[in-house]
């Protein structure tokens, strides 16, 4: 189906203080096809006000809490209620607004981490858990072996370069650029292993089901 419209963005979290809002809102901002409408920026109710204030919405569009956004805006018109719900909280409560906004038959962005504990998973039921490969990696999983492995490409290239022109005025840069580029490798790497680790209930009880026939 094709809009003739912006997107109507509604975003929980990202209050005063908080940087992910602001990039979140700036990046609504740059798309060009999305406008923020709506918001429960904190759970204090002043200072979602305040947040409301300062990027200009209605204030009877600024809300105390994430179950307020969904339960009011869904009273309103199509056309005027929001179409999706944008996170700008932390981790911990990306479950609790994922699931109200699907409850509600709302739209929501996803965005990283969907879960923190696979209880979460498998409240969600069989058809929304996450899913598992053959190897147990999930997908952001993969995506960050592959990151570790552009990541030690690009220090092997520098590497290369450092040591084939000694006389080089930028090897103080090189330098540090091997040594960032490492730090990051060994960051991604250690979320590897924890992403992979936590993959691991999913694919037992994946392999029980199929054994079983479930």
């Amino acid at each position: 189906m094709t809009l003739n419209r912006n997107l109507k963005m509604g975003m929980v979290g990202g209050g005063p203080g908080a940087f992910i809002g602001e990039v979140h809102r700036k990046a609504s901002r740059m798309d060009g096809g999305i406008e923020l409408v709506a918001a429960a920026f904190d759970i204090n109710p002043r200072k979602s006000k305040q947040q409301g204030r300062e990027v200009l919405l209605p204030a009877k569009r600024v809300y105390g809490n994430y179950k307020e956004i969904i339960k009011k805006e869904l009273k309103l018109s199509e056309g005027e209620r929001i179409d999706f719900v944008s996170p700008s909280m932390p981790d911990n409560w990306h479950y609790p607004l994922a699931r109200g906004v699907l409850e509600a038959g709302c739209h929501g962005m996803r965005k990283n981490p969907m879960l923190l504990k696979v209880r979460e998973a498998s409240q969600k039921g069989q058809n929304h858990r996450p899913h598992a490969s053959r190897g147990g990696f999930l997908q952001s999983d993969f995506m960050l072996v592959m990151a570790v492995l552009v990541i030690l490409l690009l220090v092997c290239t520098a590497l290369v370069v450092y040591f084939s022109d000694p006389g080089s005025q930028h090897r103080e840069e090189l330098q540090r650029t091997i040594i960032e580029a490492l730090m990051m490798a060994c960051m991604f790497g250690v979320g590897t292993i924890f992403g992979i680790v936590s993959s691991l209930p999913f694919r037992k009880e994946r392999t029980h089901r199929t054994a079983s026939g479930g």
